[in-house]
């Protein structure tokens, strides 16, 4: 028993220590180079480039602030006692996860008008219209947060030396709390993004079918529906990469374990690395991008092209 308890331990610092550190070195330079991307003139003046440079920017700081604040005070400031810490932490937590998420949600919409009802939807799906979203998108969800400044404190852990960041409230709150976060951060997006997924999976089946549409036309929604693909496999990731740790969350909830016990461990070892793969859905885009779309790759290439070269793809993107 004891040996399983140190290897359970064993596993629960590797997860903590490394595994946040490769994230973060795959994620954050992927970020940028999507935002660098995203941000070139064939791609700003799109409704989707401003979703996903949007959408890269928030993930960036997800890694940046979320996941390195974590890292850094589990492993070294563990039992200091930063009450702000506590508060501001959970704040950023909810508020910068829940903003990418439903970056990824304002997005698929997007795509779901347009390609369902093209002809309706010219007026929406455009860069300013895309610009309005993902500014009312952070302003609305900061106010919607601003409850962890003072509902969350930092408490000592009853037969541990440590401290813990909790909701502090009588338990009829917390229960309410509790299915308002579970709607707000997965139910609502979680059905929302499987719902447009489908319609959009539908349509795109009409086409390869050839429903509606002559060759002509095909041809000339070819590019859109590599974006469009990329897009899905995008929300397809989003919803692996978070159900599982979702699910976790809610069953240990009902779940009683003593602290130190053997189970107090596998519950640490399932929370360390579900709660590190949910991380995984704000780091792995820029690589969905790069296997999912030639465009976006070659998009990518023109970053390190010299001026002249990159002017010249431009302008055939453009034409594009």
């Amino acid at each position: 028993m004891g040996s399983l308890i140190e290897n359970l331990i064993q596993a629960i610092y590797f997860g903590e220590f490394y595994l946040p550190l490769l994230i973060m070195f795959l994620g954050i330079p992927g970020n940028i180079l999507s935002f660098l991307v995203m941000v070139q003139k064939q791609n700003r003046n799109k409704s989707t480039g401003v979703y996903m440079a949007g959408l890269a920017i928030f993930d960036f700081l997800v890694l940046i602030i979320s996941l390195f604040l974590y890292w850094l005070f589990f492993n070294f400031f563990q039992n200091t006692d930063f009450q702000w810490a506590c508060s501001v932490f959970r704040f950023l937590v909810q508020f910068l996860t829940q903003v990418s998420t439903y970056y990824i949600v304002a997005r698929t919409f997007d795509r779901f008008l347009s390609i369902c009802f093209p002809l309706k939807t010219r007026n929406f799906s455009t860069s300013s219209v895309a610009l309005k979203i993902i500014t009312l998108i952070p302003v609305l969800l900061f106010f919607i947060n601003m409850h962890g400044f003072w509902t969350y404190k930092l408490l000592d852990v009853a037969g541990l030396n440590q401290k813990k960041c909790v909701f502090v409230s009588s338990s009829s709150e917390a229960v309410i709390f509790m299915f308002w976060e579970l709607t707000l951060t997965t139910l609502f997006p979680f059905l929302t993004l499987i719902i447009l997924n489908i319609g959009i999976i539908i349509r795109l089946h009409q086409k390869q079918d050839g429903v509606g549409e002559t060759v002509d036309q095909n041809k000339r929604n070819a590019v859109q529906n590599q974006i469009t693909r990329s897009l899905l496999l995008v929300s397809f990731m989003f919803l692996v990469l978070n159900m599982p740790y979702r699910a976790d969350d809610l069953i240990w909830r009902y779940v009683a374990y003593e602290n130190l016990s053997t189970l107090f461990y596998i519950r640490r070892v399932s929370y360390v690395y579900l709660h590190k793969v949910w991380y995984c859905h704000n780091a792995v885009n820029f690589y969905l991008y790069v296997l999912s779309g030639k465009k976006f790759r070659n998009e990518v290439k023109s970053l390190f092209k010299s001026d002249k070269k990159r002017l010249d793809y431009t302008k055939t993107s453009n034409v594009k």
